[in-house]
């Protein structure tokens, strides 16, 4: 009798049929598929069965992290942390699981309610005006939604097949209302912002060890290799613009610095309701650093600057998220859906490029 062993990739592509998505060569991308699956499903589950089966109620981290982990940890025996798709030896292990439920969150699948408790979220069909293709937003998996009605698993997202069906208890939504606040005009917006700071900057009581400034400047950047520098750096000659894009304190406060040879004169405070993304987004144009979308090797996209919050939820419906062990994210981009992914960037001022031989190190994240 023949007797053949069961490999840890028999076991994972059994899974991987078994819950409905799409098989992928890298096994990070596997694994955050996987695990986003069946984080939907478990957080649905222990979340109706804390509500008697009546209501749902909000599940912990660590519960969460544990059920999932009986399931998964005989492939994967740490799913706390895992090694990124960063290869630098500066690169750091990332929490899988909390990773996860934080990009199911900027998704929509989840919300967070604070102090390590989650509630899955009702299910919403989002029409995307650039594309008209459907999004399935809400706490169901795929496998539970194909019970309803045709899916395609486009990575971490999912898609409505035909427009015409519709799932029970769904509401139907437009991209407006799924994105929330946009600005109209990114360059105009940020131009406005400054030209108010002119009128209504406050004399700076900071010194330069209080507050750290946003290299949008290439000659800055390109010395420094940092995203964010200490002030201190601008007194040591470094070049910088009469207006930069200014953080101090934890959590970090967001203002607009007036500089007179290197040294802050007056800030404008911003509001904390502003992703500071689109500020970074904005002070890139205004200073000239090109914004791009390099494609990196085996199709991992990388955004410079970091692409804003609500966009990056459209990112993820034709994507998949995964950590580099910096303060980035790459996005791995299924071949079909590049040329829709490159359609949705490009509109919000990004130049597509391609740099697929290399890892040219791009940070910018925080």
């Amino acid at each position: 009798m023949n007797i053949q062993p069961i490999t840890k990739y028999m076991v994972i592509d059994r899974i991987v049929r078994g819950i409905g998505v799409e098989r992928f060569n890298n096994e990070i991308t596997r694994l955050v598929v996987i695990l986003a699956e069946y984080l939907r499903k478990s957080l649905f589950e222990l979340s109706l069965e804390a509500g008697g089966n009546k209501e749902f109620k909000p599940v912990h981290i660590h519960k969460l992290g544990h059920f999932v982990g009986r399931y998964l940890s005989p492939i994967w025996n740490d799913l706390s942390f895992i090694p990124t798709s960063n290869t630098k030896s500066e690169s750091r292990e990332v929490n899988l699981v909390t990773w996860t439920m934080k990009r199911l969150s900027i998704l929509g699948d989840c919300i967070h309610l604070g102090g390590g408790f989650w509630l899955p979220t009702p299910i919403r069909l989002v029409r995307l005006k650039f594309s008209d293709d459907i999004a399935i937003i809400g706490g169901l998996s795929t496998a539970q939604l194909r019970q309803f009605t045709e899916v395609s698993s486009t990575g971490v997202g999912r898609l409505l097949v035909n427009a015409e069906h519709s799932i029970p208890g769904s509401t139907n939504d437009v991209d407006s209302n799924f994105l929330g606040w946009v600005p109209q005009n990114v360059e105009s917006w940020i131009e406005d912002l400054v030209s108010k700071s002119y009128k209504q900057g406050i004399e700076s009581s900071s010194t330069f060890a209080d507050y750290e400034v946003y290299t949008s400047i290439a000659q800055l950047r390109y010395t420094t290799k940092r995203t964010w520098i200490p002030g201190q750096l601008l007194l040591e000659g470094h070049k910088c613009e009469n207006v930069m894009l200014c953080r101090m304190g934890k959590p970090f406060r967001y203002f607009i610095g007036q500089f007179l040879d290197g040294k802050l004169n007056r800030e404008y405070p911003l509001s904390n309701e502003i992703d500071h993304r689109w500020l970074q987004l904005g002070f890139c144009h205004l200073h000239g650093l090109p914004r791009t979308a390099t494609y990196r090797k085996n199709n991992l996209l990388r955004m410079f600057p970091a692409i804003p919050r609500v966009l990056e939820r459209i990112l993820e419906v034709y994507s998949i998220p995964i950590p580099t062990g910096q303060h980035t994210t790459d996005y791995y981009v299924p071949e079909r859906y590049i040329e829709t992914i490159n359609k949705f960037i490009s509109m919000h001022g990004y130049t597509v490029r391609s740099s697929r031989g290399g890892d040219k190190d791009e940070r910018d994240q925080n």
